[in-house]
């Protein structure tokens, strides 16, 4: 496989846009089965700059909005368009959406869909990936059960589409179709051994440590110290029920919640909102009855360390598999690790560039939720939605 990313801070003029971008590819080599996957700006007509790419190329183009974007040319970008073009001989990608989601047809429509690209495949499946638009009766949890149940043991990497903090314009596009209740699968077969990586960059409070008594999906109600919201008040925080989501996002909570039946697996969860009359609060991450929770930190040095700690198994695995080439690392961070850099948020996508392995291409964005799979000590995989994190894939 090889690949590139291409970029451009043009988004109103998109024949301009897509000149800019073509004179990119000028020396790129094109192979039989090729995928671009491109990150956007907003602000951007994703359809139109789907069509006017279509004029001079026929391959398939996948995508979605974001808040910011993480490329090889640049570290960080806060606006634009960012493409992935991946290209191979002996690796098939093969691209689809969804009919409209709702609730009730979810589960059934992302297995249709699924199935539907399956057959497509003429080599074994090797992995997935996923972006979907924020849809308040979809949440990313829900996404990876649907799909396990159509796919296990198929690793899904991807994430929600992130906007400009309006939490209502997140899209995600199929060639020149974007939606906002759709979402865009993408099956990859052949020869690929691909990597994995997922990070956390906190300060844990031991002290703050509690387990879930009762909760449904993402709706923690009673820890065994009783309501959720008392038992963050007796530990002396202040809960009220404005803005909940930005008055935590320095915080995280981690959920020590269990993947099979003897094992469990650290993942973080983001304080949405919380009901005072009630006790309760929704998390943007399901949280299941067991699950033990403390309140956790963030900073900008554990950010940067997160990712350099990223890289460096990166670079581990890499070289432990000598006979095979590496050339493309996707990237999902979350949004919420942007906000916290602040007045650096260039800082995450610096310390990208700066431990890029030489001849790999880089492009992500920053989302409202990562796709990504987490191993156990044993060993064992499992798809999970997490909040953030940051995560890699590496092909």
């Amino acid at each position: 496989m090889v690949s590139i990313n291409i970029y451009t801070e043009e988004i109103d003029d998109l024949e301009l846009a897509v000149d800019e971008l073509r004179e990119q590819l000028q020396n790129f080599t094109f192979h039989k089965n090729t995928l671009a996957i491109a990150f956007c700006d907003v602000d951007t007509d994703e359809e139109a700059l789907v069509a006017e790419l279509h004029k001079h190329y026929d391959f398939p183009i996948i995508g979605s909005t974001a808040v910011a974007m993480l490329n090889s040319s640049a570290g960080y970008r806060s606006t634009g368009i960012s493409l992935l073009i991946m290209s191979s001989d002996n690796t098939e990608f093969i691209a689809g959406m969804t009919a409209e989601l709702s609730a009730e047809n979810a589960a059934e429509e992302i297995h249709k869909t699924y199935a539907a690209l399956k057959a497509q495949l003429t080599q074994p499946e090797k992995l997935a990936l996923i972006y979907a638009p924020q849809m308040s009766y979809l949440y990313g949890d829900n996404i990876i059960q649907y799909f396990d149940n159509a796919a296990f043991p198929t690793a899904l990497y991807g994430g929600i589409a992130s906007d400009n903090f309006e939490m209502n314009n997140t899209r995600v596009f199929y060639n020149e179709f974007s939606s906002k209740n759709r979402i865009v699968l993408v099956l990859i077969g052949g020869k690929i051994k691909p990597i994995f990586q997922e990070r956390f960059s906190i300060v844990k409070n031991e002290e703050v440590i509690d387990t879930v008594t009762k909760s449904k999906d993402n709706t923690v109600y009673e820890m065994t110290g009783g309501k959720f919201v008392d038992v963050l008040t007796k530990n002396g925080m202040s809960i009220d029920s404005g803005g909940t989501y930005l008055k935590f996002i320095c915080s995280v909570f981690e959920a020590d919640i269990a993947v099979n039946e003897t094992e469990h697996v650290p993942v973080m969860r983001d304080l949405r909102s919380v009901d005072l009359e009630e006790g309760s609060a929704v998390f943007l991450g399901n949280v299941p009855v067991g699950s033990k929770m403390k309140l956790c930190m963030l900073n900008k040095d554990n950010i940067r360390s997160s990712v350099k700690t990223a890289f460096e198994d990166v670079i581990k695995q890499i070289a432990a598999n000598p006979d095979y080439k590496y050339t493309t690392i996707l990237c999902t961070s979350c949004a919420g690790r942007f906000l916290n850099l602040a007045t650096e948020p260039e800082a995450e996508g610096n310390m990208c560039q700066e431990m890029l392995p030489e001849g790999v291409s880089l492009c992500g964005m920053y989302s409202f939720g990562e796709i990504c799979p987490t191993q156990t000590p044993s060993g064992r995989s499992y798809n999970l939605f997490h909040n953030k994190t940051f995560t890699l894939l590496v092909l």
